[in-house]
This record gives C-alpha cells, structure tokens and sequence, in this order.
C-alpha cells in the first residue's frame, strides 16, 4: 500500500520517536502487512522517505525502514520513549 509521511506516522505512532514533529507531508513510501485469521496485525514492513532538512540541517533525504512483528499476542505490553 503506498503511503505518505502523515499515514505513515498514523499507522506507526513509533515514527514520532524517531523524527519528532518534522514535516513528513513530503515523504511517500510504502507498507506491505497480513494480518491473522482474527484481524490482528501479525507483521508490517516498509519504507518512507523524504526530504531531511528539517531532521539534519546539511542531509538531502532521509529514508526509515521497517519491520514489525506480533509475536506475543494477547500479552500487555507499554511502549515508553527515550527519556
């Protein structure tokens, strides 16, 4: 499925760890996922890219790639950001 920066931070909430608030209006890129025969998420992965300026004062283009897989499901789990 193609994307574009602001499905893309929608989709991965993780994305805002990396890049903080920086325009990703630009970006486009892509996710592939299946899910299971319940309609849980079982494994996303993809890219996007953009431009990079507002991450890196002197870099042109930035690429974040991905793969996420559910491996225990069912379990709690908590995601914290770096402190």
């Amino acid at each position: 499925m193609a994307v574009d920066g602001a499905t893309l931070r929608l989709a991965l909430p993780e994305v805002d760890l990396l890049v903080g608030d920086a325009d990703l209006s630009r970006w486009r890129g892509q996710i592939d996922y299946w899910v299971f025969a319940d309609g849980q998420l079982g494994q996303a992965n993809g890219y996007a890219g953009g431009p990079a300026l507002e991450l890196e004062p002197n870099a042109l283009q930035a690429t974040i790639r991905f793969q996420m897989t559910a491996i225990d499901r069912g379990s709690p789990f908590t995601i914290n950001p770096p402190q």
